[in-house]
Order: structure tokens, then C-alpha cells, then sequence
């Protein structure tokens, strides 16, 4: 019998592993908080045991936003005012774009580009691939947030107050609207209606298509991070020590806990715990339905980035320069990694890794 007839099989059967091999270990494509929800729910499991760096990229200032994952590459800003992208798997740089001025908020993916704001005032989109400029739109004031995007717009708020709904494709104002206070946070969205957080301490809900206020609800000081949608409710913490839980349609406080510091996190919502970092130290999980507190975790400073979940795992950072994994369920630690500073970028998870900024100008993939 002739041996090809068997051999040509085979190699079949090989390359198809093959193949499987590497869709496994591609990474999955990311943006900022997992979500526009901004659930902090990633679709991969990140390492339970720390085997260490994968690779480290540098940067020339403190890294503050969260960096992404689109087609097998790493995307990031820095404070040196500097979009990087480095090869996921080998950790090789492939370009960097100056964009003049910090960027403290995270890179934002629409098809092919990306949508990065600065402090200068300025929103850009820049291919991903080529790490050219295709367009920039200047608001005038300074802008902290992370661009929103969705059904082709992108959505963006300032330090003057504004939230601008800018053309994703072509840079152009569709319509903005006016708020009490800056505005240094991202939005998020549920049920077509925006959340958006202000300086001075308000909550607000406001129509997508356009900018219409909905409803509002003031807290007791600053809010400084993103609202969490999911389930119908609005969750977020604010400077006055507590986090509150507030109905998406109505606007009503369904419940608030009080926590042992300022609350400057985002927060992530899985297993049916909402998880937060405060600035005692610690990182709460509550019942996202009652409110009640589930867990508790240490740490040696205060905890201002946001928790990011992968599988059974919450990922978050503090200002004792460690990066901590804990469990899910019980907040039992599983490991920390050191970095060079303070931690206050917020983690994703991608790839069965997990990648983070930190204030040593340094980004960190560790596996």
C-alpha cells in the first residue's frame, strides 16, 4: 500500500493542532474595563501561580491608564506623552506616537484605529498598525478620561465640563453637552443611556443619542472614576467614604456601604460580588445585590486602580508597588509581584496573562 496515503492524514491532523496551538495562545482582543459596561470581566483566565514576567517594556514616565490588546498586539500610553505598541507573544516594540502631552487614560479600539486623549485637549485616532495619525479633534481643555466608543461614536468627557460625541471615523462634533463639573473619568453605557461622573461629586444618566440629562444624584465628595453597569444598577464609589448601588431607569439609591477611606476605584462586577479598592488599603467585594460585605484584602497603600476579574481571579494594584492576585470567592491571596511604583494603573487580562502599568514608567506582562 502506498505510505502518502497514510502520511498525507497525518500531516493533516498535525497542522490542525498546530493551528489549535496557536489560536489558543493568541490573546483576546481587549478594551478599557473589559467592556462599555466597564464590568472589569475579561474573557480570559489569568495565571493563579505567578511564574513571572513574560517581558517588560519601558516607558520614559509613570504609566496611569490601562493598556489593551487588539490583533496580537499590546497597546499603551504613558505620561512621557507616548502611545507605544509592542508584539504580545515576544514583547518586541512596533512603533510609538508622540502625541505631545500626557496621556493618562487608556487607548480606545474602533475597527482598525485606535482613539487616544490627551491632557493637552486633544482626541486622536491612530492606525494601529502603521502608528500614523489619521485624525485629531481638540476640545480646549484638558481631557483625563478614556474615549468611550460605541455604534460609531466615540464619546468623550473634559476638565471644562463637556462631554463631546465625536464621529469615530471622521473626527467630527456630532453634538456635546454641558455638566456641574469637570469631568475626569470615562463613561459607561446600559439600556442607551450614558453614565457620567463628575468632579464634584454627581452622578449623572443622559440619552446616547443626544446628551439629554435623564436623571442625577449627588454624593458627599469628589468622583473620580468610572461608573460599573450591570444588572440594572449603577455602582461607584466617591470621595465621601462610601460606595453606592443606584437603580440605571429610576436614579434611586437601592443601597450605599461605608467603607474605611476615600473611594477613587472603579469598580468590577463578576460572581456576583461588586469589587472595589479604596484608599484604606484595601479591596472590598460586597453582595452586588444587598450590599453586604463578602470579603476584604489587605494591602500596605492605598488602592486607587481598578480590580480586573479573569476566571476565578481579581487582579488589582496598589500604591506599595505590588500587583496582588486573590481569589474570587474567598479574596484568599494566591500571589503578589512587585513592581518599581506605585500601581495605580488598572489591570487586564488577556492571553492567560495579565499586563498592568506601573509609576516606574514601566509596562508588566506576567504569566
Amino acid at each position: 500500500m502506498n505510505r502518502s496515503f497514510f502520511a498525507l492524514p497525518l500531516l493533516l491532523i498535525s497542522l490542525l493542532i498546530n493551528l489549535s496551538g496557536c489560536d489558543r495562545n493568541k490573546p483576546e482582543n481587549t478594551m478599557f474595563r473589559g467592556d462599555t459596561a466597564h464590568s472589569g470581566l475579561f474573557k480570559s483566565e489569568g495565571p493563579r501561580t505567578l511564574k513571572g514576567p513574560a517581558w517588560v517594556a519601558p516607558s520614559g514616565y509613570a504609566i496611569v491608564g490601562s493598556g489593551i490588546t487588539l490583533n496580537s498586539t499590546v497597546y499603551f500610553g504613558s505620561m512621557d506623552h507616548k502611545l507605544y505598541a509592542y508584539d504580545f507573544a515576544g514583547g518586541q516594540k512596533k512603533w510609538e506616537f508622540d502625541a505631545g502631552a500626557s496621556i493618562l487614560g487608556t487607548p480606545a479600539p474602533f475597527k482598525k484605529s485606535l482613539l487616544i486623549a490627551d491632557n493637552g485637549g486633544m482626541l486622536r485616532s491612530i492606525d494601529s498598525t502603521t502608528g500614523k495619525e489619521e485624525w485629531k479633534f481638540s476640545v480646549g481643555a484638558e481631557l483625563r478620561a478614556t474615549p468611550l466608543i460605541v455604534d460609531n461614536v466615540a464619546y468623550i468627557g473634559a476638565m471644562n465640563g463637556n462631554l463631546y460625541a465625536v464621529d469615530a471615523k471622521k473626527g467630527t462634533m456630532i453634538w456635546t453637552a454641558e455638566f456641574s463639573g469637570p469631568i475626569g473619568a470615562a463613561a459607561s453605557v446600559g439600556n442607551k443611556t450614558l453614565f457620567i461622573t463628575t468632579v464634584r461629586g454627581v452622578l449623572h444618566a443622559v440619552d446616547i443619542a443626544s446628551g439629554k440629562p435623564r436623571w442625577s444624584l449627588s454624593t458627599g465628595g469628589e468622583i473620580v472614576a468610572s461608573p460599573t453597569v450591570g444588572d440594572g444598577v449603577v455602582y461607584i464609589g466617591s470621595r465621601d467614604r462610601k460606595f453606592y448601588a443606584v437603580d440605571m431607569q429610576a436614579g434611586t439609591l437601592k443601597w450605599q456601604f461605608r467603607t474605611g477611606n476615600e473611594v477613587a476605584s472603579a469598580a468590577a462586577l463578576a460572581g456576583g460580588l461588586v469589587i472595589f479598592g479604596c484608599d484604606d488599603g484595601k479591596v472590598y467585594a460586597l453582595d452586588a445585590a444587598s450590599g453586604a460585605l463578602k470579603w476584604q484584602h489587605p494591602t500596605r497603600g492605598m488602592v486607587n486602580g481598578s480590580p480586573a476579574v479573569g476566571g476565578e481571579t481579581v487582579y488589582f494594584g496598589s500604591r506599595d508597588s505590588h500587583l496582588y492576585a486573590v481569589d474570587l470567592k474567598t479574596g484568599n491571596k494566591l500571589w503578589d509581584f512587585k513592581a518599581g511604583g506605585w500601581v495605580r494603573s488598572s489591570p487586564i487580562v488577556a492571553g492567560k496573562k495579565v499586563l498592568f502599568g506601573a509609576d516606574d514608567g514601566k509596562f508588566y506582562v506576567l504569566q
